[in-house]
């Protein structure tokens, strides 16, 4: 969802997004006593809110960078495994991040346009301490999203 401006060849605009994602990630970790430990991360949901520059190529098409800031809802987890006892702790939160993409978009008339994109999307590196059992335990996850999106607008104005 979004809004553009022009002002001669020049299209100056604002949108945002929102998409449900299901991406997850492991990594081994070590907790005392050689007891080994899985990491898991999960990312829910994904949104953006970014600025669009973009000029407008021959008749009806617009090339465009785009850039602003992005959240997440990612859920952690961790298995302590060579145990004969199961334990798992899972943690929920938002990260923050931010975004840089570019992108084209072609008039097909009738209000309608249709677009291709790509955001990377960059949320930095999350260390965090194990509590109660696994008190100890330092893990890190570094996440980022390649996002490549198609899209059919409508112009209601």
């Amino acid at each position: 969802m979004g809004c553009d401006w022009q002002w001669g060849a020049w299209i100056f605009g604002v949108e945002g997004d929102w998409s449900a994602t299901n991406k997850s990630g492991q990594a081994f970790g070590q907790f005392p006593f050689n007891q080994l430990n899985v990491h898991e991360t999960q990312e829910r949901w994904l949104a953006t809110a970014r600025g669009r520059l973009g000029w407008t190529w021959w008749d009806k098409t617009i090339v465009y960078v785009t850039g602003g800031g992005a959240w997440a809802k990612v859920d952690g987890s961790t298995w302590r495994i060579n145990n004969p006892v199961a334990i798992n702790e899972v943690n929920t939160h938002q990260r923050s991040g931010w975004t840089v993409g570019a992108g084209a978009e072609y008039a097909l008339g009738y209000g309608w346009s249709a677009r291709g994109e790509y955001l990377y999307v960059d949320f930095g590196t999350d260390t965090g301490t194990g509590s109660g059992f696994f008190a100890g335990d330092v893990s890190s996850s570094r996440l980022v999203d390649h996002v490549f999106r198609a899209g059919l607008n409508y112009k209601f104005w």
